[in-house]
Order: structure tokens, then sequence, then C-alpha cells
């Protein structure tokens, strides 16, 4: 609501007609949509409550840190956006510190080589 009334007040202090800032979305926009109404809201959300319920939230949450990665890594995917060298660099590293969080104690020795 807030964007549409501030497109109003824009469209009114630049003498532009309405209807040019308001388009109905192409196949690709309408196909974004029914892709984040239905797989990220409702198959999303339900694998998450599911995974919280079963693992816990301390377990589950840190995941919450792959939401941008996927935006980013399915906006180059099917958008062909291109990503730059500190988005791929910021990615790595929070894959990294996931991997950190997710192993736990004993397997960090194994994996480090220094076995008890």
């Amino acid at each position: 609501m807030p964007i549409l009334l501030l497109s109003i007040i824009y469209a009114l202090f630049y003498g532009i007609e309405f209807n040019t800032l308001v388009q109905m979305p192409n196949l690709k926009g309408w196909i974004s949509i029914v892709f984040q109404a239905l797989v990220v809201t409702l198959f999303g959300y339900a694998v998450w409550t599911r995974l919280i319920s079963v693992h816990g939230l301390a377990k589950v949450t840190p995941y919450s840190l792959l939401v941008p990665i996927s935006g980013l890594f399915f906006g180059w995917l099917l958008y062909g956006e291109v990503l730059s060298m500190i988005e791929l660099i910021g990615s790595g590293l929070v894959l990294l510190g996931l991997i950190f969080l997710t192993v736990n104690f004993t397997d960090r020795k194994k994996i480090l080589g220094k076995r008890q």
C-alpha cells in the first residue's frame, strides 16, 4: 500500500499518467509469482516448520542464511543475472560458516585429522 501511494504521488508530481506506472507482468513474471506463491510459500514453509518440529530451532535456524544465497543462485540460473565477485565471495563465506556450524566437534577432529 505505501508503494502504491508513493507511485500515485510521483505520477501526480511529475505529470505522468498513472497507467504508464502500473503494468501487467509478462509470462516470466507470472511464472515467478506462481513459483513464489506455491513453491516457496506453501512447500518451503511446510518443510521449514517440519524441520523445526523434528530437529529443534537451534539446529535449523542457521540454514535461514541460505535464503539470500538461493535467491542469488536462482536469479543467475533462471534470469541470467550476473553475480559480482563480492556476491560470490560472500556466498562462499556463508556456506563455509554453515559447514563449521553444522559439523559437530567430534566430526571436526576427524576432518582435521586430529584423532583422540
